[in-house]
């Protein structure tokens, strides 16, 4: 999961200069720092540079962008660290991890009660300019775009830019559906078919994973992806995986490189959003949120199933045929997040109602 902080004009240069040492000392020493360019964001920018060289480390100074950026400028530069920070009512710092991964609840614990480190020998900072490098990573992932129409939205106008001049210079003409809706960070996406039905960001990705399994491309993705992946990965004969994480795809962590990599599928197979939905039959789902103040480790003592992982005690997923479901602990460590996915609604209903019978039941153990 991501950290986020927020900053004030109370945030002093002592405590900017605690939280860097804090960073580093658990995180790594090179770490990717990007703001979105208000004033605002960018004057902490400055401190936090300044407060992490005090620290020892390496800032990796990018130029500004959307959030997104920084995720896959981190991968790029393998740094252990990517700090965003953006303006809105108040300055907010999103923290990753190495190579752009969201934080574990470990690591934030460690991050919160780790004491920071006393004098070190000063770091260093380097300026950098990955605007090309994003570019032409986008433009790997989106290919060619032939023969292919779609438009964007997004509430932030330099995402929307990129996306509208990424997408024409690769050969897409506009039209007004599908229609793409790119978060302000530019890490999620949802779309709009041809036929008017909305598709949340868990299904284009599920979408995608699919058309990539169908092209015969090995793949590791969450474990909440879609179980008819596991199927179809059996027909195509290749090897798929599931991790909390998920794989290293950039687009499997990018809303932007999603939608342009959704296109390429389209304009490979010659057809629209809404029948590439259709070439593929994906579960029912249903999602709750649970209080739970037990052990998921222990709960899974209690679940008969075919294949059961646990990982950490923050998260927990199962499979039983052609059903299964994942259990996430919330940061509160109170609450957990239950996602079932079954081939029919019934089956979903059941597993749901098993499973949330087995939590109230075992809610302490």
């Amino acid at each position: 999961m991501k950290s986020i902080c927020v900053l004030t004009e109370k945030t002093g240069e002592a405590a900017l200069t605690n939280l860097a040492k804090k960073l580093l000392a658990v995180l790594g020493g090179r770490v990717a720092l990007m703001s979105d360019g208000q004033a605002q964001s960018n004057a902490f920018a400055e401190q936090l540079k300044t407060a992490f060289v005090r620290g020892g480390g390496t800032v990796l100074c990018l130029p500004d962008g959307f959030e997104a950026r920084v995720i896959s400028a981190a991968r790029l530069l393998e740094a252990d660290a990517a700090v965003y920070l953006s303006y809105d009512s108040a300055c907010r710092m999103s923290v990753y991890g190495e190579n752009g991964r969201r934080l574990t609840n470990e690591e934030e614990q460690r991050i919160a009660q780790s004491a920071p480190q006393g004098l070190l020998q000063p770091g260093r900072s380097v300026s950098l300019s990955p605007a090309q490098t994003y570019a032409a990573l986008a433009r790997r992932v989106g290919g060619s775009l032939e023969n292919v129409a779609a438009s964007f939205a997004s509430p932030d106008p330099s995402v929307l830019r990129f996306m509208r001049q990424t997408a024409f210079s690769l050969g897409m003409i506009e039209r007004k559906t599908p229609r793409f809706f790119i978060s302000r960070s530019g890490l999620t996406v949802a779309a709009q078919d041809e036929r008017g039905v909305l598709h949340p960001h868990g299904s284009l990705l599920d979408l995608c994973c699919a058309c990539e399994l169908a092209d015969h491309k090995p793949l590791t993705v969450p474990f909440s992806a879609s179980f008819t992946l596991t199927e179809l990965a059996g027909q195509n004969g290749v090897a798929l995986q599931r991790s909390a994480q998920g794989g290293h795809e950039p687009w499997q962590t990018d809303g932007v490189l999603l939608a342009l990599r959704l296109l390429r599928h389209m304009s490979q197979r010659g057809q629209a959003l809404s029948t590439l939905f259709g070439s593929f039959s994906f579960p029912c789902e249903r999602r709750m949120t649970l209080a739970f103040n037990g052990s998921l480790e222990r709960l899974a003592d209690h679940i008969p199933c075919e294949e059961i992982v646990t990982q950490t005690d923050q998260l927990l997923f199962l499979k039983r045929r052609q059903a299964g479901a994942v259990l996430t602990r919330r940061k509160s460590g109170s609450r957990c997040c239950l996602e079932v996915q079954a081939p029919d609604a019934e089956t979903a209903r059941e597993l749901c109602g098993e499973l949330e019978q087995a939590v109230l039941t075992f809610s302490e153990i």
